[in-house]
């Protein structure tokens, strides 16, 4: 599997996850459990049939350039880190309704730089997308809102499982859809 679409099917299972947790605080748990598995199902399918189609090799093109690796390297450590403080500073501060949301913010953040370093302008679309989703889940959450949060993670999950099936099915084009790590 290329990196392209490792990044497709490491999106989408981070998307399945988002899923998964938020669905167990919503209604139609077993529905959202199971559509969320059956998409992510999809995208491994898809990355192995591009797989398949390029004679077994990896292909994907040329290998990224040692800035965008650093990026990457820099914008996921940074993500880590900002989830981890950040959860416990919103615990800390007896708002733990806004854990979920913060995360998918973050997620979000960690999205935009790749769209320069890598030549893909769907990672601002989805980055814009997860920023938006998870700030405003984390704004409704903290004033109270009933199922703000899951419903945030929920929302951030769909995006980036559909972001990697997506990728998938049109090939990698860079300027409709990517891969979604």
């Amino acid at each position: 599997m290329d990196g392209r679409s490792l990044g497709s099917v490491v999106g989408a299972a981070g998307g399945a996850l988002f899923v998964w947790n938020a669905a167990g605080d919503l209604a139609a748990t077993t529905w959202l459990r199971a559509a969320a598995v059956a998409l992510l199902v999809l995208t491994v399918g898809a990355a192995l049939v591009a797989r398949r189609g390029r004679g077994g090799r990896s292909g994907g093109g040329a290998a990224p350039p040692r800035s965008a690796l650093r990026t990457y390297g820099w914008s996921v450590t940074l993500m880590a880190v900002a989830i981890v403080v950040g959860a416990r500073a919103w615990v800390a501060l007896d708002l733990e309704e806004v854990v979920l949301p913060w995360v998918v913010l973050v997620v979000g953040v960690h999205f935009l730089p790749f769209a320069r370093a890598f030549g893909a302008p769907v990672f601002t679309r989805l980055g814009g997308l997860l920023v938006l989703v998870g700030g405003a889940g984390a704004v409704a959450a903290g004033l109270g809102v009933g199922d703000a949060a899951p419903v945030a993670g929920l929302l951030a999950g769909l995006a980036l499982l559909a972001s990697g099936l997506t990728a998938e099915v049109r090939g990698h084009d860079p300027g409709s859809a990517g891969p979604a790590t």
